[in-house]
């Protein structure tokens, strides 16, 4: 597991260099108009990615239950049932992409640019058509817990496409050539995870044969709820680029997108450090100790809430700076909607454990029905306050749902399903981000007083002081139980705790 952890994060840290780098590129070569159709077009057809209508999530189910029993019959009965049902799905995909393909001229105003927004339209038709039935052998790494192959998949995917990128542009391409360099790295990441998995399947394990009608309702009958979840998770985040195309420009949506990019960024270094607890709570559930889903849910909410407070508070002081260096004054406008994100980040992150406790004791439905409405309240205030406010109202058509359901509703139907007290539920939320809070002031008003306004200025002080705050926090502000807990959880602490011990 350390290894694979290791893996993780390198391959994580190549993708976020990849955007970093090659964003102020796309946008330098193409510029703001393009960029913004870009992000529209990827948005767009980016909502295909749920016509799996659960049925990757649902395979892992099926799998890891029969994996663990090596029933290697029903093995293969749940993968070739899976990739049959995929097949299907990316024929509607492609049906979905000619429809995009006919109404393409209505995101346009230039007709001589409609040929090209076409090309790029059907290119990504064809990579979320291929992509669907290809999911399924990274659901077999996911089943082996093969974590450490799928990373560097990931990170060989994100490395290589730096240099084409690069290439793709020195030499005057167009947005047509970068959708293809996204295709051709996907189809190479999709080989990767076949070559990865199949060697530990067992031969016929892909046979027509082998494909059930039974089986596939009991796939979809189970992954229907995470179909639901993932519509309201393209509802809250993606419709909002649309909404500005639409309300604004294609400009203002590109403007957005990089507020948006650097948000989802700081937010998948906390998940990638605190995520994949489902399996914990699962197996405490099974024995039936509802008193240990109690204890860690408080203590992994507790140090989510730290560690998304400090992902913020970074957020919130070096963004201006860095956005002005990374992309230039023009795309300014992504400051204040990048910091109400920022705000309600750890209010959304902090409660990614609750969610998995919900999923563990299978009552994930109230979960996908909450984010449906969350969703809808998004849609519904970003078109209205975008009229008033601009970015800043998506921003906050955004915000203010996630406050309410994670306020008001999440908190109380996952309390109430484990018997766990609602007051040291809110305590362990609270609490840590009062304490985060206290130790982050200091160092804003330093930059403030002192005058620091250059991003490279403003950098060493800024890590230099998350640094000495984490460390105060973990050694100080939280109990001996607690840290010896998160110690434990992330190997190579626990290494060099064990080394001082001894």
């Amino acid at each position: 597991m350390g290894r694979a952890a290791l893996t993780r994060n390198i391959a994580f840290g190549i993708v976020v260099v990849s955007s970093l780098v090659t964003v102020p590129w796309i946008i330098q070569v193409l510029g703001g108009h393009w960029y913004g159709i870009w992000v529209i077009v990827g948005t767009l057809m980016g909502y295909f990615g749920v016509l799996d209508f659960g049925l990757v999530s649902a395979t892992v189910r099926f799998l890891g239950t029969n994996w663990a029993e090596d029933k290697q019959a029903e093995i293969g009965r749940v993968l070739s049932t899976s990739v049959y049902g995929l097949f299907l799905l990316s024929a509607v995909a492609l049906l979905i992409c000619a429809a995009a393909w006919l109404y393409a001229p209505l995101l346009l105003a230039n007709s001589d640019n409609i040929p090209m927004l076409r090309t790029v339209i059907l290119i990504i038709g064809l990579n979320i058509a291929i992509s669907l039935p290809a999911s399924v052998f990274q659901a077999v790494l996911t089943v082996q817990l093969r974590y450490d192959l799928i990373a560097i998949a990931t990170g060989l995917q994100a490395a290589i496409r730096i240099g084409l990128i690069y290439a793709v542009l020195r030499f005057g391409g167009t947005i047509v050539e970068i959708a293809l360099v996204t295709l051709a790295l996907n189809l190479f990441a999709y080989l990767l995870h076949f070559a990865f998995s199949i060697r530990s399947l067992p031969p016929g394990t892909f046979s027509v044969r082998n494909v059930s009608n039974a089986q596939l309702f009991s796939l979809i009958d189970f992954g229907r709820f995470t179909f639901l979840t993932s519509i309201g998770d393209i509802l809250r985040f993606r419709v909002d680029v649309l909404v500005i195309g639409a309300a604004m420009t294609s400009a203002a949506a590109g403007i957005y997108n990089i507020g948006l990019v650097l948000h989802n960024m700081a937010a998948n270094v906390v998940a990638n450090i605190v995520g994949g607890t489902q399996p914990l709570f699962a197996g405490y559930y099974a024995e039936d100790r509802i008193d240990l889903i109690r204890e860690k849910l408080l203590l992994i909410t507790r140090f989510s809430t730290a560690l998304c407070c400090m992902a913020s508070g970074t957020l919130i002081m070096l963004a201006p700076s860095f956005i002005d260096i990374w992309v230039g004054p023009d795309f300014t406008g992504a400051v204040w909607p990048l910091i109400i994100l920022a705000i309600v980040m750890p209010l959304g992150l902090s409660q990614n454990a609750a969610v998995q406790v919900l999923y563990a004791i299978a009552k994930h439905r109230y979960n996908a029905y909450l984010t449906i409405c969350e969703a809808v309240a998004n849609v519904l205030l970003s078109v209205l306050l975008v009229q008033y406010f601009g970015l800043i109202g998506i921003a906050l058509g955004t915000a203010i749902p996630i406050f309410v359901t994670k306020t008001v509703f999440l908190p109380r139907y996952v309390c109430t399903n484990i018997d766990l007290s609602i007051v040291s539920y809110f305590g362990a939320m609270v609490l840590p981000a009062l304490k985060v809070g206290v130790l982050q002031a200091p160092c804003a008003a330093l930059l403030i007083l002192s005058g620091i306004d250059g991003f490279w200025q403003m950098l060493p002080v800024v890590m230099c002081w998350q640094l000495f705050a984490g460390a105060v926090l973990i050694r100080f502000l939280i109990s001996e139980e607690d840290y010896t807990y998160i110690s434990d959880a992330v190997p190579y602490v626990s290494i060099l705790r064990r080394r001082k011990a001894a």
